[in-house]
């Protein structure tokens, strides 16, 4: 491990070099006493760790060319994960190699340009930006989490960067048998169909895919939100409605014994579970998403399931 020290300890760095035989990591971030770094990390690494696989930056005031000379000097990066970097405002990714990437809460980020046929998985989190130059269609798992002002209202969104949302989400390669998932605080709507996918104009919203064998682990994480609504526009066979099926089972007491696979904390809280299809009154009343799809023909191929928590007044 490699000590920075400056004059002021808040100002301290360090680099965290791992290495071994098939992987090298290198881990930057500032002194966890400082907020907000003020100098860029120090790269003391010989060229001989261009077999470099894992960077990760957190908090480093690393600007678009050193990242840009990082990029070069190491071809070889497989996961790359930046975080509260803020002095980086643009970002182009050119690797055949690059497999897991994560960008998350960039304040300054404005332009982000990746050309990576394989990748598999891409977690992000900030403001709007757009990533129409980007191709999902190698994604096997992602989640796009938007922070937006607390002020901005449901549908008022700009809509240029939606649409571009829209058709984003559009170009996931939806054969390999992945299913999406859309949050928005207490309200989930989730898409077995991708013919169907229609993503409702809103702020601060969390899109996420994920196999759709996967579909039951997803869901217990998403309970822990304690969500009062699960809509679903099932394909046939539907995996999401057969979970669901069953958690309502469980709540009323019915095929569930000890092998229970929803024996969690958010299951002990949870009083009861509604079903209803299309308009319902009940279901629609409580799903934000009937404005947006109430003009299209999903809307009566909807599933909705209410639920009610014990911890509610």
């Amino acid at each position: 491990m490699i000590f920075r020290d400056s004059m002021a300890k808040q100002e301290a760095k360090f680099i965290s070099t791992l290495e071994s035989r098939e992987k090298t990591s290198i881990l930057c971030h500032p002194n966890v006493e400082t907020e907000v770094p003020d100098h860029p990390c120090e790269f003391a690494i010989l060229d001989g760790y261009n077999t470099l696989q894992t960077l990760v930056l957190t908090g480093a005031s690393i600007t678009d060319q050193q990242f840009r000379d990082v990029s070069y000097k190491f071809p070889n990066i497989s996961e790359l994960d930046l975080t509260l970097c803020f002095n980086l405002k643009n970002i182009e990714i050119q690797s055949e190699k690059l497999k897991k990437f994560a960008l998350l809460q960039m304040q300054s980020l404005e332009n982000v340009i990746i050309q990576a046929p394989n990748l598999l998985e891409f977690y992000f989190e900030g403001d709007k930006v757009s990533f129409s130059s980007m191709d999902p269609s190698s994604l096997e798992r992602s989640q796009l989490n938007f922070l937006w002002p607390s002020t901005t209202n449901f549908g008022s969104v700009d809509s240029s960067w939606y649409t571009s949302l829209h058709h984003f989400v559009q170009k996931f390669n939806y054969s390999k048998g992945l299913i999406l998932f859309y949050r928005k605080t207490k309200n989930i709507l989730i898409y077995e169909n991708p013919r169907e996918i229609l993503i409702p104009p809103s702020h601060n919203v969390d899109i996420s895919t994920a196999p759709i064998l996967g579909v039951e682990s997803i869901i217990r994480k998403l309970m822990l939100y304690f969500p009062k609504i699960i809509s679903i526009l099932p394909c046939s066979d539907s995996k999401a409605l057969q979970v669901m099926s069953t958690v309502k089972g469980c709540i009323q007491k019915q095929n569930c014994g000890k092998e229970c696979p929803f024996d969690t904390i958010w299951h002990r809280n949870l009083k009861e579970v509604i079903s209803c299809t299309g308009t319902s009154e009940e279901g629609m009343a409580a799903s934000m998403w009937y404005l947006s799809l109430k003009s299209t023909s999903l809307i009566d191929r909807v599933s909705n399931f209410i639920l009610k928590w014990k911890n509610e007044a």
